[in-house]
């Protein structure tokens, strides 16, 4: 159950021997990767921009030159409940379709170990359903870990001893859940399984490995921690840059520019995560196959 400390050693070593030899070309595909992803992600939030356009646009205004904050209470109820529906319909595409594009990342990783180049589109189309079923299927596990809670919060304030402990059991469960299927995607894109399969193979994998998978994790949160906090940081900065302007004009352009530079400098740190964290996951997992 432990696990062989000596994986962890040689998949980063393995990895940043591949990060070393192939930097240039591995951020340059990874970062097609994480725009396509973000162009994916940006649609919901598009989409409420204009339905709010639509219901209420005073207050779209008063969001872009800073005067106010996001508020539906004088939005039309009628477009109110029919944009809300597209946009949830439209928000779970998404979110499938970024699950799926970011899956080519690690083809991309395993074709360049053999030398071989990736057709992004091909890939995409390759991953597309066997991804989304992965995905749907741990997003309802995710809600079942997550159940207690919502019906804990239905049942009101007299039962707040109820919410603490469904709280904790339901953050357990799914921590436990994302650490068992954490190799999923590499055994559906890499290994061609069904998805049911590939649940089965990551959590024999992680439950045989439990004490070094779970260095890995701890490694990769620390890395991405940091990264959060670097791009917390400009966007500080930024913010901080935003209320020196004294006109609504100089509000707009600024919190414009503010979004673009924000969204610019996340994409770049997001792949250089990824740069980073991913290689070594790709060899701890062909080690831990082994």
């Amino acid at each position: 159950m432990i696990g062989n400390l000596d994986y962890l050693k040689e998949s980063i070593t393995s990895g940043y021997g591949f990060i070393k030899k192939n930097t240039k070309v591995l951020f340059t595909e990874l970062l097609k990767i994480t725009v396509l992803s973000e162009v994916i992600a940006f649609i919901p939030g598009l989409l409420l921009f204009i339905l709010l356009s639509i219901s209420n646009p005073d207050n779209v205004m008063g969001i872009i030159n800073g005067t106010e904050e996001f508020s539906i209470v004088d939005a039309n109820p009628t477009s109110l409940f029919l944009g809300g529906s597209i946009l949830l319909i439209v928000f779970v595409v998404c979110v499938l379709l970024s699950s799926v594009v970011e899956s080519v990342a690690l083809n991309i990783i395993d074709n360049m170990t053999k030398k071989q180049h990736t057709n992004l589109k091909k890939q995409i189309v390759e991953n597309a359903i066997p991804i989304m079923r992965l995905k749907i299927l741990v997003t309802v596990g995710s809600l079942i870990c997550i159940a207690p809670v919502i019906i804990s919060v239905m049942l009101g304030p007299d039962a707040a001893l109820l919410l603490c402990g469904s709280i904790i059991i339901g953050a357990i469960a799914y921590v436990a859940l994302m650490f068992f299927v954490q190799f999923s995607t590499l055994e559906i894109v890499i290994r061609k399984t069904d998805f049911i399969s590939a649940i089965k193979n990551s959590a024999k994998l992680v439950r045989a490995n439990i004490l070094v998978t779970l260095l890995l994790n701890i490694i990769i949160i620390i890395i991405m921690i940091l990264a959060t906090g670097i791009v917390q940081l400009v966007g500080i900065g930024f913010d901080a840059v935003t209320k020196t302007s004294q006109s609504i004009a100089d509000n707009i352009v600024i919190n414009v520019l503010f979004f673009i530079m924000i969204l610019i400098v996340s994409m770049v740190i997001s792949t250089l995560t990824n740069l980073i964290t991913l290689p070594i996951q790709y060899y701890f997992w062909k080690d831990l196959k082994k």
